[in-house]
């Protein structure tokens, strides 16, 4: 990947500048992922929510509210969005929607599937949602993308 992203950089071809910012946010996304952006550090907060980080990639697919995965690990919302909060510094609903993109991602570089279709295999209930979520985190849309990803 950091090959590719150094080939772009030498060739300046058109649209080098997008094809660079969005491999490198994959790239984050990916240590991002990799890493779990949990501390490694012991207690019993961060032990749940690391069980809550694998519920969260197990079943990004799924809708659920924050209340249903307090529920089914046993503790309030406002101590589960506190505790995660702290532990990864990001909120659950900011987790999930970054696993879903980086799912969302690899579906768009990998199949020929529609868009929509993508949209609504990772999870969004809308396709609006998803391409606005998707713009947001990676500075494109998820057709510009897929063009982009081929091009490599």
């Amino acid at each position: 990947m950091l090959r590719g992203i150094e080939d772009e950089i030498a060739e300046k071809r058109q649209g080098w500048e997008e094809i660079v910012h969005c491999q490198l946010e994959h790239l984050l996304f990916i240590l991002r992922r990799s890493e779990s952006t949990i501390p490694q550090n012991t207690g019993e907060s961060n032990a749940m929510v690391k069980e809550v980080v694998a519920h969260l990639h197990s079943t990004y697919s799924q809708r659920q509210s924050v209340e249903e995965i307090a529920h089914h690990f046993g503790t309030s919302t406002s101590v589960l969005r506190r505790m995660f909060r702290r532990e990864t510094g990001l909120g659950i609903k900011e987790f999930a929607t970054q696993i879903r993109i980086i799912e969302a991602k690899r579906l768009l570089e990998t199949t020929d599937a529609k868009v929509a279709s993508v949209a609504f295999s990772v999870g969004f209930e809308s396709l609006s949602a998803f391409n606005r979520e998707f713009r947001l985190l990676t500075g494109t849309s998820p057709s510009h993308y897929r063009l982009l990803a081929l091009r490599r």
